[in-house]
C-alpha cells in the first residue's frame, strides 16, 4: 500500500479514536498513528537503496513508485513479525501509548490486504518474518 494511503487511513482512525476519547484532533495527539501508520515504511527506502547501491532519495522513491504494483517480497525490517514481537514488548514494559501498537497493526493489516488481493492467498506471511530469510539463505547455501 502506498504512503499517502497509510497516512489517510491513519488520520481518520486517529481521528476517530481521539473524537471518540474526548481529546483534541491535533498533531500532538495523532503522532502515534502517523509513527505507527506510516513511518514504518521507511524501511523500504533502507531497502531500495541497499537493493540498487544508491544513496539518492530521488532515485530510491522513483524506484519505489514504480515498482508499486509488482509483487516484489523482500525482508522488510519494520513489517516483520519480530520486530512487531519487539514493539509490543516495548510497549508493555514503558508508558508508551498503545496507539503506536494499533496504528502499526493498522499499518501490517492494510499491507497484508493488499499482498492478498496481489498473490490470492496467505504465503506472504512466511515471508513477513527475518528468521524466514536467515533459514532460506542457510538452506541455499547448504
Amino acid at each position: 500500500m502506498k504512503s499517502h494511503h497509510h497516512f489517510l487511513i491513519s488520520f481518520i482512525i486517529g481521528s476517530s479514536y481521539l473524537f471518540l476519547t474526548g481529546k483534541s484532533i491535533d498533531l500532538v495527539n495523532l503522532l502515534p498513528w502517523f509513527i505507527g501508520g506510516v513511518l514504518v515504511d521507511i524501511d523500504h527506502f533502507f531497502t531500495y537503496g541497499k537493493n540498487y547501491k544508491t544513496l539518492n532519495l530521488k532515485k530510491i522513491t522513483r524506484l519505489i513508485v514504480n515498482d508499486y504494483k509488482q509483487n516484489n517480497q523482500a525482508i522488510y525490517v519494520f513489517h516483520t513479525i519480530e520486530f512487531t514481537l519487539f514493539l509490543a514488548f516495548i510497549i508493555v514494559r514503558t508508558s508508551l501509548s498503545w496507539q503506536y501498537l494499533a496504528s502499526y497493526l493498522l499499518h501490517l493489516s492494510c499491507d497484508g490486504i493488499r499482498h492478498k488481493k496481489l498473490v490470492k492467498d496467505y504465503s506472504w506471511l512466511k515471508k513477513w518474518s527475518v528468521a524466514y530469510y536467515v533459514k532460506l539463505k542457510v538452506s541455499t547455501k547448504g
